[in-house]
């Protein structure tokens, strides 16, 4: 693996070598990479579980795995989320999970994306297509993994534009409404590099 050195006339306030610079990044208060990359790339991780909306089903958004964006532009977006649920299935017999992409305050000119994941029951793969400007077009998957240590995953990627700044990440909720627990477990990420 090479080694980077990045000094502060390169990324002013910032030193280091190697990984150095991305773990400052994934550590500060606002989990943004702007302060390091001029607005261009911003990037959330999370850190613990966070249990998802059981009781309607309906999808809200993350409230770590999200971007605040400083710029309007073009954006390619990616991320990946891990998704458990408990052993006891909810009141409709499953545990299963859905997701969309979300402009909580950002305003979105354009839009696609697609997904591909594991739903860690069976083991198949699925693969999703989302539609162009279609925030709400969901992912999901209708049982999930209800092991911790091997929970299901989807990986996703897509192109938004921006024609006002703000928030814009992934929503989640349980699939079918009902009691059961169904997380995004922890190191969970999501991705926003600006293009254009």
């Amino acid at each position: 693996m090479t080694q980077v050195t990045v000094s502060p006339d390169i990324v002013p306030g910032v030193s280091g070598s190697g990984d150095q610079v991305v773990r400052i990044g994934f550590n500060n208060t606002s989990n943004n990479f702007n302060d390091l990359y001029s607005n261009k790339l911003y990037c959330s991780f999370a850190a613990t579980s966070n249990i998802g909306n059981l009781s309607n089903a309906v999808l809200l958004t993350d409230p770590v795995l999200s971007c605040s964006v400083a710029v309007v532009g073009n954006y390619v977006f990616e991320g990946v989320m891990y998704i458990s649920a408990s052993t006891t299935a909810n009141t409709n017999g499953v545990c299963g999970w859905n997701m969309a992409m979300n402009a909580n305050t950002a305003v979105v000119n354009t839009f696609s994306w697609h997904g591909y994941g594991c739903n860690g029951v069976s083991g198949t793969s699925n693969t999703f297509f989302g539609a162009n400007n279609v925030l709400t077009n969901t992912m999901f998957f209708s049982n999930v993994s209800t092991v911790n240590a091997s929970p299901s995953w989807l990986e996703y990627k897509g192109f938004v534009s921006l024609n006002t700044v703000g928030t814009f990440g992934p929503a989640w909720a349980a699939n079918i409404a009902g009691s059961n627990a169904v997380m995004r477990m922890a190191n969970s990420w999501f991705k926003m590099t600006k293009v254009g």
